[in-house]
């Protein structure tokens, strides 16, 4: 009997250690693309498990993790290349994390992949760790919860929540707003009711770009009558009373009409960002009447342009030799837009310094386009920076007075006050300017900038608010102020 209990005992614990192997061993999963989507469309596994990434279509497909076109949430989460209709792919997640995903191309197939680690890793390296493209996963995941629980109105309260009390998610909120929009566009279309919460406008305006990607998703990328007609309707909307915040978001919207069409450029054209871009300012041009909007559509264009060359994206990179080469596409009535979006980006790719940059920026060679690149490149260095520890306005400030060329010491100047102002919840747009203006030692640029903040006193706030701001500067800088006069 004792060796029946013995021999008993024996069996049960080898089957013990195969079953326990046997749950910790990685496990494997499929993952198809249909016609309709990945199925399944989320999928929960452990850390170290295998995916196999199959298709059931006639046609190449490309999963990879999020962002488009970037991937760079995940960048080993990428097989670098379309896969034939009979080619399968397989990657183990051995990252703890939520990871959303998409077919790069058809951007508009998505899924998620839900990596589970140790009790509590996948959130901690959600919440916890210091690379903010991982934060982002964090903030997406628990918004679109968020939504799903309570609607459009609790995800605008969550990402208001997060906007005052995170400055991490003030410097990378941008396509945290893109969820938003898209929300909001699916409810539009059921409803026709449009959203004008302030938080719209926080962000670089990313709510309106992620807007008008769903529109143009929803209609198609050379399909643009719905989204233009929107994007001209939000300046007429009475909901908006203030006229600047108007044109800022209607500028916005056709913005991230220009994001769409470039992401949609025929995959023939990859690689020649010369023919990509004619053919996305082609696609501005034919569905965009008015200058001033086409110009924006343009800004997004090379904008997505720009993002393509940082993240190696599209067989692009950029070209040291002739980085603004793409600006000889079109017309040079978008060669200010270009050199903004692809200088910055490109002197930001390259880790130059900021007197590196604007130096770059000098020998663009139209006088016009160095003036508006100084310009916007100085408000960008605010929107990115102005809410971390470290902060220091009176760098800013000393890095515009030893530029020699006056007119781009104003650009620069202008740059600095229109960061702070479009960086800043409604309401609050001009209250750091002053900080600025108060200590530069060059008399002319003092002059300048107080009447700058003065114009974006008048602007934002209205003429009536005008004295009451005027009373608070001293008579000397209030006399070089032009509004005070008034």
């Amino acid at each position: 009997m004792s060796r029946i209990i013995l021999f008993t005992a024996i069996v049960i614990f080898v089957l013990f250690l195969v079953i326990s192997t046997w749950l910790t061993l990685p496990k494997h999963y499929i993952v198809t693309r249909t016609e309709t989507g990945f199925s399944p469309k989320e999928l929960h596994i452990q850390k170290g498990d295998l995916i196999t990434f199959t298709s059931t279509r006639a046609i190449p497909y490309w999963p990879a993790s999020d962002y488009h076109p970037s991937h760079g949430r995940y960048p080993a989460f990428d097989p670098g290349h379309e896969l034939g209709p009979d080619e399968t792919w397989t990657f183990v997640f051995d990252k703890a994390g939520v990871w959303s995903m998409h077919d790069h191309l058809d951007a508009t197939v998505t899924g998620t992949i839900f990596v589970l680690g140790d009790e509590g890793e996948s959130i901690a390296s959600c919440l916890e760790t210091n690379t903010d493209t991982l934060r982002e996963v964090c903030w997406e995941g628990e918004l679109k919860v968020a939504i799903e629980r309570g609607g459009l109105a609790e995800g605008f309260r969550k990402f208001s929540a997060w906007y005052a009390n995170d400055p991490q998610f003030q410097r990378n909120c941008h396509d945290i707003g893109h969820v938003l929009g898209k929300v909001a566009y699916a409810q539009f279309k059921e409803t026709g009711i449009s959203v004008v919460e302030p938080e719209t406008t926080y962000c670089g305006y990313g709510f309106y770009h992620g807007f008008i990607e769903a529109a143009t998703q929803s209609t198609g990328a050379f399909d643009l009558k719905e989204a233009v007609d929107y994007c001209y309707a939000l300046a007429e909307n009475p909901k908006i009373t203030n006229k600047i915040v108007a044109h800022n978001i209607s500028g916005a919207c056709f913005h991230g009409l220009g994001h769409a069409v470039f992401d949609s450029v025929n995959s023939s054209l990859w690689g020649d960002d010369r023919a990509m871009v004619h053919s996305s300012l082609q696609a501005c041009e034919n569905a965009i009447g008015k200058e001033w909007e086409r110009g924006r559509c343009a800004s997004g264009v090379f904008n997505s342009l720009a993002g393509a060359y940082s993240d190696r994206a599209y067989k692009l990179d950029f070209n040291d030799s002739e980085p603004l080469r793409a600006c000889t596409a079109g017309s040079l009535d978008y060669h200010s837009e270009c050199s903004q979006e692809i200088g910055i980006g490109y002197v930001r790719d390259r880790n130059k310094t900021i007197e590196e940059s604007l130096d770059f920026f000098a020998r663009i060679g139209i006088a016009s386009s160095t003036l508006d690149t100084i310009n916007a490149y100085m408000g960008d260095e605010i929107r990115r920076n102005r809410s971390r520890t470290d902060f220091s306005i009176q760098a800013y400030v000393t890095v515009c007075e030893h530029i020699r060329d006056y007119e781009q010491a104003r650009s620069c100047v202008q740059g600095l006050v229109e960061g702070f102002s479009l960086s800043s919840p409604a309401g609050e747009e001009t209250t750091h300017t002053l900080d600025s203006c108060v200590l530069y030692t060059n008399s002319a640029l003092r002059s300048f900038c107080f009447n700058e903040a003065g114009t974006e006193v008048e602007a934002y706030r209205g003429r009536a608010a005008l004295p009451e701001w005027c009373a608070t500067l001293s008579a000397a800088d209030r006399t070089a102020v032009t509004v005070c006069a008034l």
